[in-house]
């Protein structure tokens, strides 16, 4: 399947869930996560429709993004060190993974404008993953009060692999958690996961392989 193709797919697949979710499609936007992607594919991503790419590393941020249309969205999903982070408040429209807030301090004070950032929560508290554990999110979120350069669009997290009955008490958690803040951004759900997501709540999927490969 072409990369059109593989998109025509997904936005099937996320209206059928938010059919089931008694949603609105349009509440839900589709990121293509393009690292280790060539130009030529993300143009492809681009002339079908896609308006929001993210990548994961600085680094790939800084190759990339340039040569991206000023309509497309750019973010950055992965975590973010701190020699890195001013970079990555002068590169980035959104970021996704805010889990520090010495990070929050540099991006604030390097954002050459109001920066739209999503804090990263590890729901599932596994030690491999980053992201505040969901008990501190009310502290962290008071931490970023003063941060005034930074705007809080959503939570973001990272679910288990596994089964649809794995993924969704994650999924279901975190728009709690967004619910009790009065937090509308849920960026939660990849390939593998991401119509569970979206019938739990998620605004923003973020899809890389089921985008991009040939084989679906």
């Amino acid at each position: 399947m072409t990369v059109a193709q593989n998109i025509a797919q997904i936005r099937s697949a996320v209206e059928a869930a938010c059919l089931r979710a008694k949603r609105n499609p349009s509440e839900v936007l589709i990121e293509a996560v393009i690292k280790n992607r060539a130009d030529d594919e993300i143009k492809k991503a681009i002339d079908a429709g896609v308006r929001i790419v993210g990548v994961n590393r600085i680094q790939d941020a800084e190759t990339k993004f340039p040569h991206l249309p000023a309509n497309v969205e750019k973010h950055i999903i992965g975590p973010i060190q701190s020699n890195k982070a001013g970079k990555a408040a002068e590169i980035a429209d959104v970021i996704e993974s805010l889990d520090r807030i010495k990070i929050a301090k540099i991006l604030n004070d390097h954002a050459p404008r109001t920066l739209p950032v999503y804090v990263e929560v590890n729901v599932g508290s596994e030690p491999q993953k980053h992201g505040i554990k969901p008990e501190e999110l009310p502290q962290f979120l008071t931490d970023l009060k003063p941060l005034t350069n930074l705007k809080i669009m959503g939570l973001m997290t990272v679910a288990p692999l596994g089964p649809p009955e794995k993924t969704r008490p994650i999924f279901k958690e975190l728009q709690q958690l967004a619910h009790a803040h009065n937090i509308t951004g849920l960026s939660m759900g990849m390939t593998d996961d991401y119509v569970t997501a979206v019938e739990e709540g998620s605004t923003l999927v973020r899809i890389g392989r089921a985008l991009f490969d040939d084989k679906n």
